[in-house]
């Protein structure tokens, strides 16, 4: 299992990978640091399973690097590491596209089983995370049902519209790819595209966005790729 720690400070990076090279499973750990300029890049060329996107030193680019990472390899775990806990700054990390969300003072015990569970397919928040996500969600659709829907199918090309018509569907990026005769790099490309179009971070964002605009049949909510 590969486990790649993207951060603003080296000497953190360093020190996170120490940590995660004494997990002990059944296939060998191999961990590895980079800056998180070069978060997307070395991801393309290592393939790791699981990023870790330390924020503990600057949130907002922790913010930015998850987002590039999720826009642009849409099939990465990706687990933010910050400082605050708050309903407000979990909600960024997840709408931003992590799969998980960690504080600085989180035992290893802690870090190890959320990113394990990750790894499986599993949210990464504790309980009580997940309950200030849900209240902050809460507030946003508060606000967010008085708001004109956005015309989705305005927004889109013919192109985009057939992918993102099959990620509706639950397709992986891969099926996508084969159902439309295309490069799975183009079908990645496409979903950018998409994603920026219509504002967002993540697929679910975006099929929240197609509920909004009214559509007649409900999508379904899987962030599957």
């Amino acid at each position: 299992m590969k486990i790649l720690v993207a951060c603003s400070h080296m000497l953190v990076g360093e020190s996170l990978t120490l940590i995660l090279s004494t997990i002990q499973r059944d296939e060998p750990i191999e961990c590895e640091v980079t800056r998180s300029e070069n978060a997307v890049e070395r991801t393309l060329s290592w393939q790791p399973d699981l990023v870790v996107v330390e924020a503990i030193t600057d949130f907002a680019n922790g913010i930015a690097t998850t987002q590039q990472l999720r826009s642009m390899l849409p099939e990465v775990r990706l687990v933010m590491l910050g400082t605050d806990d708050d309903e407000a700054t979990i909600y960024e990390a997840i709408s931003a596209g992590a799969d998980g969300y960690l504080t600085r003072d989180t035992s290893t015990e802690v870090l190890i089983q959320t990113l394990s569970g990750v790894l499986r397919g599993e949210v990464g928040l504790t309980r009580v995370a997940a309950l200030r996500v849900i209240r902050q969600l809460r507030r946003i659709v508060t606000v967010q049902a008085a708001t004109k829907p956005v015309e989705v199918d305005a927004k889109l090309t013919p192109r985009e519209s057939e992918v993102f018509e099959l990620v509706r569907k639950g397709m992986r990026s891969r099926e996508i790819a084969t159902t439309l005769c295309i490069a799975e790099g183009t079908v990645y490309k496409h979903i950018h595209n998409i994603l920026e179009k219509l504002n967002v971070h993540s697929r679910n964002q975006a099929l929240v966005v197609t509920l909004q605009s009214n559509r007649t049949e409900p999508p379904s909510m899987s962030d599957q790729v």
